[in-house]
Formats: C-alpha cells, structure tokens, sequence
C-alpha cells in the first residue's frame, strides 16, 4: 500500500512563538477585565486589594479547622476558595505588570512616530525650498 507522508504543521520562528504566547496571555487578560467589569487601574487594584484580604480571612479561618477533626468538608471548600482567589490575585498581579510595560512602549512608539512625522515634514520642507 501507499505510505502517506506525515502531514506536519509549519514551524514557527521563536519570536513569533513567543508573540502567540503573549497574545493568548493578554487575551485571558482582556476576558478577565471584561468579566469583571474593570475599567481603570484603580478597580483593578481594589479587586486585588479585596482578594488579598479575603485570602488573609479564609487563611486563617482554616488555621482554626485543622484543630477540628470533623472539619474536612469546611476546609476542602475554603481551598477551593482560596484556589479562585489566588487565581485572580495573579491574573491582577500579571495584567498590573504588563500595563506597565505595554505603557512604556506605548510611549516609546509614540516618540518614533512624532521623530518619523518630524523627518519627513524636514525632508519636504527641503524639497519645497529647492
């Protein structure tokens, strides 16, 4: 019989690998903000404020379970509740960083296109003058 080739996908270069991986990051991110409604960085500090203090709170209530022997149920629930937490505590730790850094080179493409604009009113001033 005939041997089909194995049809493999197309290789992507490392630089665009990484892209996709930051694409699909802030594309969780992008959900993330939608879902709960944060629209500035100060909802988005007061939702990870919030997550930080109810994890202090469920921590230590389940301190106090492990004294208890019938309290396997209670703390099996809070870790679920823990786990959700710490989950949005990072999605709000990873999304307050990349602002950071889509920000600053936000800026910085700015100043390129300003520079760029800048050259070429320059080079037709030039070529008006001539």
């Amino acid at each position: 019989g005939k041997i089909r080739k194995k049809e493999t996908p197309q290789r992507v270069s490392f630089y665009m690998r990484d892209e996709l991986v930051k694409f699909e990051r802030y594309q969780k991110q992008f959900h993330f903000l939608i879902d709960n409604d944060i629209e500035t960085t100060g909802q988005l500090n007061d939702m990870k404020q919030n997550a930080e203090d109810k994890i202090a709170e469920l921590t230590l209530k389940r301190t106090k379970l492990y004294s208890k022997p019938d309290a396997k149920d209670e703390i099996f629930d809070i870790n679920i509740e823990l786990k959700e937490l710490r989950s949005k505590l990072r999605m709000c730790n990873n999304i307050l960083e990349d602002t950071e850094r889509i920000q600053i080179r936000y800026n910085r493409a700015l100043e390129l296109d300003d520079e760029a604009k800048k050259q070429d009113r320059d080079r037709n001033r030039n070529q008006i003058s001539r």
